[in-house]
């Protein structure tokens, strides 16, 4: 195995070592799941687009974050993730305003 991929295979798993990146996912995924939820919970199922966005948002975020990250662009990750967390914000609050 080359050394150019071995360093590949240790960003990436480094990747998902990263507490700042984990947190910001997994926090951002909750408030998604709790949007699903809250439509579910009060039958408005006509704003299940919403959440959905929100899902493939955070979907292509994450991806494109991982990219970053592996090409050693911590910067642009780190602003993708604080990205998904806001847009999941603004979903949240969408939905508990309608």
């Amino acid at each position: 195995m080359p050394l150019k991929e071995i360093l590949f295979q240790i960003r990436k798993a480094q990747f998902f070592k990263e507490k700042k990146f984990l947190f910001l996912f997994l926090f951002s995924l909750f408030l998604n799941f709790f949007i699903w939820f809250y439509i579910f919970i009060n039958r408005s199922f006509y704003l299940f687009k919403i959440p959905l966005t929100g899902l493939i948002i955070l979907i292509i975020n994450f991806i494109l974050g991982f990219k970053f990250y592996l090409a050693q662009k911590e910067s642009l990750t780190e602003m993708l993730f604080y990205a998904f967390l806001v847009v999941q914000l603004i979903l949240l609050i969408s939905v508990i305003s309608k």
